[in-house]
C-alpha cells in the first residue's frame, strides 16, 4: 500500500512538474533561485552619493553632491547587446545597471561601475524602464505595448530573481523605492504599490490615462503624471486620491519634480507650443505659474539652488528660477531633447539626439560636448564619474587622473565548505609612464571573513616590471547555502584617489533534506514558487 500510494504521488508530482515547465519555461529561463547572499556592504558606499533610481532620488531632483568630469575624456564604454532605448542608469555600491532593447527583448545588465565589465545579465520582455536599488534589491518594469507587462525584482548583487508581478498592460514606468514598498506606473492608467519583499500587491489605483511618467515620493505622498492632462497626488499608504489637477495637456515621459513643496513637471500634446514647464503646490495641486517652449517636453527636471533645468524638443535646454518661472538662460543643442538633466559640480549634463553636453550651470556656456548618435537615455552621475546609455553601448566619463594602479582578477569560487581556509592571488600592476614607481597597499577587504595578504602593501612596482602577485587567505565564514560577495580595494598609497578593486565571490553548499532525489534543484525551484505542493507532498528544504 505504501509503494503504491508513493508511486501515485510521484506520477502526479512529474505530471505536474511537466506541467509547471511547460508554462512557465519561457519567463522563468533566465531566472535563478532565491538564496542568501551576503555582500559587503561597508567598502567605500557609505561616502559616496551613489545615483540609485531615476532621477537620483525620491524627490526627482536630478542633482548629486558628487564630482562631476570636466572633460569628454572616456573611462570605459560597455558594448550591449540591442540598443539602450530610454532606460537610464542607476549606480549603487560600485555597480551601474541599466536595460536595453534587442527586438521584442531587454537585455538587463549589471556593470562593475569602475571597469565596465559584465558582472550578470537578464533578458526578459523589451522595456523603456529604469532600475531602482535598495535594501539589496534591484526593480524594473518590462512590457512596452503588450499584455506581457511585468515588474521584476532581482537581487542587486547576484541577479538572481526575487519575485514577479504582472500588471494589467505594458510597463514604460520606472520604478521607485521607498520604505520598503516599490510604486510603479502602467500603461492602462494604474499606479501600483507592491511589497519589496515579498511581490504582493498592496494597492492599485485606476485613471483615465497611460503612464509613462515615473512617480516620486515625498512625505507619505506620490505625484505621477499622466496622458489624461492630469497630474495625480496620492497617498502612499491607501493609494487614496488626495488631489488631482488638470493642466489641459497631456503629460508623457516627464516626471514630476517635488521639491519646498512644490511640484514641477513638462508636459506634450504633439502641437506646436505645447510644451509647457508647469508648477503646482504640492499640498493642494493649485496652480502656481507656467513657462512654454516651442515643442514637447519629454524630460522631466532638475532642480537645485532655485534654479529648474530642463531640455525641450525644440532643442533648447532651459533654465529657469524655480520660484516664478522667468528665464534665466537657454542652452541650443542642435536637435531635439528627451533626456533629463543632471546637475552636479556646478554642471548640467544631458543627451540630445546629437550627442552628450556638458553646460556651466550658472551661465548656461558649454564646457564640453561628446557628439554621436541619438541620446535618449539620461544621465547618472556617481563618484566622479558620469554615467549614460548612447545607442548600443553605455559610456563612463572621468577626468584622467593619470592613474598607474590596475588591478587583474575576477574571483569566483563554488561549493566552498564554510569555516574552511581559502586561498587565493590576485596581481597588482603599475600602467603608468613608463620607469615610473608606483606605491600600493591594501585599504579594505570585505567585511565578512577573516582576511590575510602576503605581502599587503608593496614599493617601487615600475610598468617594466609587470604584474606582481599577491597571495590572498580567507576563512570562510560558518553558514551554509549562502554566496558571499565584496571587495579587496588596493590604493596608490601616494594617491588614494588612483585605486582598483578586485571583485571577490564565495558560496557555500546548499544543505539536503529532500533525499533519493536526482532532481533537488528542480523540486525546491517549483516547490518554493507553489507552497501549496509543499503541503501537500509534506516536503522540505
Amino acid at each position: 500500500m505504501i509503494q503504491k500510494n508513493l508511486f501515485k504521488k510521484t506520477v502526479i508530482l512529474g505530471i505536474i512538474i511537466l506541467f509547471l515547465t511547460l508554462t512557465f519555461a519561457p519567463t522563468m529561463s533566465s531566472y535563478s533561485i532565491k538564496s542568501n547572499v551576503y555582500q559587503n556592504t561597508k567598502s567605500e558606499s557609505k561616502n559616496v552619493d551613489w545615483w540609485p533610481m531615476f532621477r537620483h532620488d525620491t524627490y526627482h531632483t536630478g542633482y548629486s553632491t558628487s564630482d562631476a568630469p570636466d572633460t569628454n575624456n572616456i573611462k570605459w564604454n560597455f558594448t550591449v547587446e540591442g540598443k539602450i532605448e530610454f532606460s537610464s542608469p542607476a549606480i549603487f555600491d560600485g555597480r551601474v545597471y541599466i536595460a536595453s532593447v534587442q527586438g521584442s527583448n531587454s537585455n538587463f545588465y549589471c556593470l562593475d561601475a569602475d571597469t565596465g565589465d559584465e558582472i550578470w545579465k537578464i533578458t526578459d520582455y523589451r522595456t523603456w524602464s529604469s532600475p531602482a536599488i535598495a535594501e539589496g534589491k534591484v526593480v524594473i518594469g518590462n512590457g512596452l505595448y503588450s499584455d506581457k507587462g511585468r515588474v521584476s525584482c532581482y537581487d542587486a548583487y547576484s541577479g538572481q530573481w526575487v519575485w514577479t508581478i504582472k500588471p494589467d498592460k505594458g510597463v514604460k514606468s520606472s520604478p521607485i523605492i521607498v520604505d520598503g514598498k516599490v510604486y510603479i506606473g502602467s500603461n492602462i492608467g494604474r499606479v501600483y504599490c507592491i511589497d519589496l519583499e515579498e511581490g504582493y500587491l498592496h494597492w492599485r489605483y485606476l485613471t483615465n490615462g497611460e503612464f509613462e511618467s515615473s512617480p516620486s515620493v515625498v512625505n507619505g505622498k506620490i505625484y505621477i503624471g499622466s496622458k489624461d492632462k492630469n497630474v495625480y497626488c496620492l497617498d502612499t499608504d491607501t493609494g487614496n486620491a488626495i488631489w488631482i489637477k488638470s493642466i489641459g495637456y497631456e503629460i508623457h515621459l516627464s516626471s514630476p519634480t517635488v521639491i519646498d513643496e512644490k511640484v514641477y513637471i513638462g508636459s506634450c500634446d504633439g502641437a506646436p507650443n505645447s510644451g509647457h514647464v508647469f508648477c503646482l503646490d504640492a499640498n493642494t495641486g493649485e496652480y502656481i505659474w507656467d513657462f512654454t517652449t516651442f515643442d514637447c517636453i519629454d524630460s522631466s527636471p532638475a532642480i537645485f539652488n532655485g534654479k529648474l533645468y530642463i531640455g525641450s524638443g525644440d532643442s533648447r535646454l532651459y533654465c529657469l528660477d524655480a520660484s516664478n518661472g522667468n528665464k534665466i538662460w537657454d542652452f541650443s543643442a542642435g536637435e531635439y531633447i528627451r533626456s533629463s538633466p543632471a546637475v552636479a559640480d556646478g554642471k548640467v549634463y544631458f543627451g540630445s539626439n546629437i550627442g552628450v553636453f556638458c553646460i556651466n550651470a550658472d551661465t548656461g556656456d558649454e564646457i564640453w560636448r561628446y557628439e554621436s548618435s541619438c541620446v535618449n537615455s539620461s544621465p547618472a552621475i556617481a563618484n566622479g564619474k558620469l554615467y549614460i546609455g548612447i545607442d548600443e553601448k553605455i559610456f563612463c566619463f572621468y577626468d584622467d587622473i593619470g592613474s598607474d594602479l590596475h588591478c587583474r582578477a575576477y574571483l569566483e569560487f563554488f561549493d566552498i565548505k564554510p569555516n574552511s581556509s581559502l586561498f587565493t592571488s590576485f596581481r597588482v600592476l603599475n600602467i603608468g609612464e613608463p620607469a615610473s614607481l608606483l606605491d600600493w597597499e591594501v585599504e579594505s577587504y570585505p567585511e565578512w571573513g577573516e582576511w590575510t595578504s602576503s605581502p599587503p602593501s608593496g614599493i617601487d612596482l615600475t610598468p617594466e616590471e609587470g604584474a606582481f602577485k599577491v597571495k590572498v587567505k580567507v576563512i570562510v565564514p560558518e553558514m551554509e547555502h549562502t554566496i558571499f560577495e565584496g571587495k579587496i580595494k588596493v590604493i596608490n598609497s601616494e594617491n588614494p584617489d588612483d585605486y582598483d578593486t578586485v571583485r571577490i565571490t564565495i558560496a557555500t553548499p546548499r544543505y539536503k533534506s529532500f533525499k533519493n532525489s536526482n532532481f533537488n534543484f528542480l523540486f525546491e525551484r517549483y516547490f518554493n514558487s507553489f507552497s501549496f505542493l509543499k503541503k501537500i507532498f509534506n516536503i522540505q528544504f
